[in-house]
């Protein structure tokens, strides 16, 4: 029996990874190892200063944009592919290359780049659970530089010192720093390049598997008005109203489930939390696999797209984002009650 037992462990342990892996989730740690292959190039999600010494900068307000009503330029896709594509051009990223996205929000916009990167056809997508400062964190070479940092800047701000020894420290700590700095793996990233690409999307590469539309939106909020808790279509609020009001939480529609992205959130990784807390997290808020899941945000559909890319990781399939603002559908005679 308890052969069984272990070899049931296994078997679910073994297909949460698979779904994960396939998925495209990287932990910091294995991210760590691939930052010198020439094969992979690492993504920053939003505008950076600094970031692996590899990266090249795609910062995903560029492919979001609305219109001053909240529309999308070619719905359901967040910009028009052609668009994208120019864009793509000016990174100097290629159809066939590995990319392994990053942010500093938590995965917010990361997530986000990653679903609209697979909407226009790219296929070699990693996703890094965690920020650019859970790889800061392994390079022994940047924990030593910080440290002298540190001291450096406590120098400049010691008044008990004397000119004499402060000079002489910290022209020691600025040789050892300037010792270090060629070994670091974060530096200041140069963003202007001459680097460019011909990046193509064809017809045949959109894909709208995890998007979804205006018209195929309110069918589903009449449909579940009118079916109510036998509906096997649930409309999901991804922002409490925190994010609009900054003091309460809920959902400004009826008939909806609210689920708070921060609620997915590993604080201390910076990151999500565990496979097994975000099914916990899921099961709650009674988000059943079975059903046929739309996702959508008050406060922009980067949220929503973090908490799509959460319920991918464990295994949900019929899960689909609506790309615009929730302002462009709320106030319709189809959604009124």
């Amino acid at each position: 029996m308890d052969k069984i037992r272990k070899l049931f462990i296994l078997s679910v342990l073994f297909f949460s990874l698979l779904e994960a892996l396939e998925l495209g989730v990287m932990s910091p740690e294995y991210a760590l190892k691939r930052i010198d292959n020439t094969n992979i190039t690492f993504i920053s999600a939003e505008d950076i200063s600094h970031g692996i010494h590899t990266t090249k900068i795609l910062d995903v307000e560029r492919l979001i944009n609305h219109d001053i009503l909240g529309r999308t330029s070619c719905p359901p896709f967040s910009l028009c592919p052609n668009r994208i594509e120019m864009i793509l051009r000016e990174t100097g990223i290629s159809k066939e290359d590995k990319l392994i996205i990053y942010d500093n929000s938590y995965g917010i916009k990361a997530s986000t780049l990653y679903v609209i990167l697979e909407s226009i056809g790219h296929k070699k997508l990693r996703l890094l659970n965690g920020n650019f400062r859970a790889i800061k964190a392994l390079d022994p070479n940047q924990l030593l530089y910080d440290e002298l940092l540190g001291k450096y800047n406590k120098f400049l701000d010691d008044e008990n010192q004397t000119k004499v020894n402060n000079a002489s420290s910290l022209d020691i700590l600025k040789t050892k720093m300037k010792v270090l700095e060629p070994l670091l793996l974060f530096i200041s990233l140069n963003q202007a390049s001459n680097i460019t690409s011909n990046y193509h999307i064809k017809k045949d590469d959109l894909n709208t598997k995890y998007l979804i539309g205006k018209p195929e939106l309110l069918y589903t909020v009449t449909k579940i008005r009118k079916e109510g808790s036998s509906s096997k279509m649930k409309l999901i609020d991804t922002c409490s109203l925190v994010d609009i009001l900054g003091n309460q939480s809920g959902s400004y529609v009826s008939g909806v489930t609210s689920i708070d992205w921060r609620a997915l959130v590993d604080k201390e990784k910076r990151g999500y939390k565990s496979l097994s807390e975000l099914k916990q997290l899921f099961k709650k808020a009674n988000i059943n696999k079975e059903d046929e899941n739309y996702l959508y945000c008050m406060s922009g559909s980067p949220k929503a797209f973090y908490v799509l890319y959460a319920l991918r990781m464990v295994g949900y399939k019929h899960v689909k984002v609506f790309t615009g603002d929730w302002n462009v559908w709320i106030g319709d005679e189809n959604v009124k009650d």
